[in-house]
């Protein structure tokens, strides 16, 4: 079957709802896409962006529901493309801040870059349980990407540490994750992320 990576990202989200799925596995979604859901979680909302093939270092994600930009004062990423990734939010009634970076952090009460340099995570192993500590407290939902063709690692410990302090852990491709924090930033929840934009 070919697959979309906008129908991708729907299917993943409904079989989440549908099925009520404790741990969605490589082997329960098409080839090729990685994502899981760490603990049970019936998280869906429908798209709210375009996501494209993440084949070509060229945009792999655009917002398209400017609506969400005026129902939330958390930070919502706009735009991704190969080495930058752009975010707004409100700092006041209609003033909106504009943050671009290579690699970033996303929390409910802000953004910056994510340096890796600070941490020492690299491709593999991979994230750090580090990565987490500036936002971990401040949120009850935490995305790990894992870059536009997967190569960046998620090892167990890092999620291990996320689930110990009762936080949902989602895991997966960034184009696909981009997609799913702005839902969930449109449902009010409080969700906080490392977000890597390239391999």
């Amino acid at each position: 079957m070919n697959w979309n990576k906008t129908g991708l990202a729907l299917f993943l989200l409904a079989s989440l709802t549908a099925l009520k799925i404790q741990h969605v596995t490589d082997d329960s979604l098409p080839t090729g896409i990685i994502a899981r859901i760490y603990p049970q979680t019936d998280i869906y909302q429908p798209v709210v962006g375009t996501i494209q093939s993440p084949c070509t270092p060229q945009i792999v994600y655009t917002l398209t529901d400017k609506a969400t930009l005026e129902t939330t004062t958390a930070p919502i990423i706009t735009k991704a493309i190969w080495g930058q990734i752009d975010t707004q939010y409100k700092t006041g009634q209609k003033s909106l801040t504009k943050f671009s970076t290579r690699d970033l952090k996303i929390w409910p009460t802000g953004t910056r870059a994510w340096d890796w340099n600070e941490t020492g995570t690299r491709h593999n192993p991979g994230i750090q349980p580090t990565d987490m500590q500036e936002f971990i407290n401040d949120v009850d939902i935490v995305i790990l990407t894992r870059g536009v063709q997967s190569i960046l690692q998620v090892p167990q410990a890092t999620i291990d540490y996320a689930i110990a302090q009762g936080k949902t852990v989602l895991v997966g491709e960034t184009p696909v994750m981009i997609d799913v924090y702005n839902s969930l930033v449109q449902q009010g929840k409080r969700v906080g992320g490392l977000f890597h934009s390239t391999c």
